[in-house]
């Protein structure tokens, strides 16, 4: 089974996890800022995927997709995407969507075998948003690039 689906909005990160220090005693946190981009994403792959959550193993094809900066916009020259090389960093956006759809698409982030990502500043025209493909594959399914 394949689903493919569109999260509009900006891409966001998830946060690297805090100390602080409070009475003498440290307390380890989460900071809150991803919380409404992970919210989105699992709304709207409700929508998309059926229940129970993949058991199997799962192939993710995640582009990001952010607004253009001021720099790089114009009005008479054509915009077509481009490579998108400030932060946020990868591997911190995929791990916000993992997270957001573990438990709902699949049952934990581990059966995600292969992952595909892409991070760019969307085309003239374009908002921004996060497309998201997964496919649902066989135990006994060769994934490609296996020997």
């Amino acid at each position: 089974m394949v689903i493919s689906f569109t999260v509009p909005g900006e891409p966001v990160a998830q946060p690297r996890v805090k100390a602080v220090n409070q009475g003498g005693f440290t307390r380890v946190y989460t900071p809150a800022t991803a919380k409404p981009y992970k919210e989105a994403v699992r709304m709207v792959a409700m929508g998309h995927w059926r229940i129970p959550p993949a058991s199997g193993p799962v192939i993710m094809h995640i582009d990001f997709l952010f607004a253009r900066p001021k720099s790089i916009t114009w009005k008479r020259r054509a915009m077509p995407r481009r490579p998108h090389t400030k932060k946020p960093d990868l591997d911190n956006l995929a791990k916000a969507v993992l997270d957001a759809l573990n438990g709902l698409l699949f049952f934990d982030d581990s059966q995600v075998v292969r992952l595909v990502l892409n991070k760019s500043y969307v085309a003239g025209g374009e908002e921004p948003h996060t497309v998201i493909t997964i496919t649902e594959v066989s135990n006994v399914e060769c994934v490609p690039g296996d020997s």
